[in-house]
């Protein structure tokens, strides 16, 4: 496997004059696209759609999406003979991420213990699905804010590093 990885890298480089380092990252990024466009075809993002209530999970996807194409522009650029390009600020960015995907669960928690007992009749059915309703509502918005950002986070930190290793 790693001779026709090699014999691929070497044919593309002699091509197009491209650095192993940016074909890697390319990779991930291919691979990282033919995943959502599986999870589009499984119903994934209208999913996250519908169980994020904040839509934070879309705010981490735009960010990690610009920050993507920013990671790969500093590469190309590092490629043409452009000066040492620090990518300090595309890792706070991936901190970020995850600092969005926590406030996310805060938030959906404190939807959840705030707003769901706030109308609590034990005795009555129907308030207690409502009840039920609510904290789903809630814990949903916060696993799912949880779960876009550990995602976009690792994949963005795998982009970095594959960025600043030495060819």
């Amino acid at each position: 496997m790693q001779q026709i990885e090699s014999f691929l890298f070497n044919v593309i480089q002699a091509n197009y004059k491209m650095p192993k380092q940016f074909l890697r990252w390319w990779l991930l990024v291919v691979l990282t696209i033919i995943g959502a466009v599986v999870a589009n075809y499984f119903n994934m993002i209208e999913f996250v759609w519908d169980n994020d209530f904040t839509k934070i999970s879309f705010v981490i996807a735009a960010i990690f999406t610009l920050t993507s194409a920013v990671i790969g522009y500093k590469m190309l650029e590092t490629s043409r003979g452009s000066a040492f390009i620090s990518y300090e600020k595309e890792w706070l960015a991936s901190e970020h991420l995850l600092s969005l995907g926590l406030l996310g669960t805060v938030i959906g928690m404190l939807y959840t213990f705030l707003g769901a007992f706030e109308n609590l009749d034990i005795s009555n059915t129907d308030a207690a699905q409502q009840v039920i309703a609510a904290i789903a509502a809630g814990l949903g918005s916060a696993f799912t804010t949880t779960m876009v950002a550990l995602i976009a986070s690792m994949l963005l930190k795998t982009q970095l590093v594959i960025a600043e290793e030495d060819s």
